[in-house]
């Protein structure tokens, strides 16, 4: 079994984030993925310290100064693939295209760590009704159909949905509240909200 706890959207959020390191570590998870926008320093260092492995990618609002601490922390994963047991963890990047074809992970074992939602799902619709995720993820998606791709960006669009046999998790934002847990290989996805905080 193997175990993923999967966050995105801190925005600096530390009560939420202490709660889940926590249950981390108390549940036995293998990861914590954070799909982005952690903002603060404080964040990237909790993570750092985190006693359950870490592999982020940045969000829109992380600034230079937080992706370096990511970096320096060694917890940014954003144009690489990382083997974890048997499963292959890619932080997606506009060039990752290239270290796929290089590398050639098993992509029915791959799970994609992005912060923004592909195209035309329900991960990534607006308040205002408009689709708002990126096209040429949703091109990677499909030409490669990894087993997972997790995302964030879209606050009000926190949910599931299936591109071919890619599972797409958006689990909200924790700055909410709110987070995932995947359980693999049965790939048993549940979206839950911290309570009593």
């Amino acid at each position: 079994m193997f175990k993923i706890l999967h966050i995105s959207d801190i925005h600096c959020q530390h009560s939420y984030l202490e709660y889940i390191i926590e249950y981390a570590e108390s549940e036995n998870f293998n990861l914590i993925v954070v799909s982005g926008d952690l903002e603060c320093d404080f964040v990237a260092e909790a993570l750092a310290n985190a006693k359950t492995r870490v592999y982020a990618v940045p969000g829109n609002l992380d600034d230079n100064y937080i992706i370096d601490l990511m970096e320096e922390y060694g917890i940014n994963i954003k144009g690489e693939i990382v083997k974890v047991e048997n499963y292959y963890i890619i932080g997606y990047s506009l060039d990752i295209e290239e270290k796929v074809e290089l590398e050639r992970p098993v992509m029915e074992k791959a799970i994609v760590i992005s912060h923004y939602p592909p195209y035309g799902t329900r991960t990534d619709v607006a308040f205002t009704g408009t689709h708002i995720g990126k096209r040429y993820l949703r091109k990677f998606i499909e030409t490669y159909q990894p087993l997972l791709l997790l995302c964030g960006h879209v606050h009000e669009s926190r949910g599931l949905d299936v591109i071919g046999r890619t599972k797409i998790v958006n689990p909200g934002s924790l700055a909410e509240g709110y987070y995932a847990t995947i359980i693999l290989p049965d790939l048993d996805v549940e979206l839950r909200r911290v309570e009593g905080i």
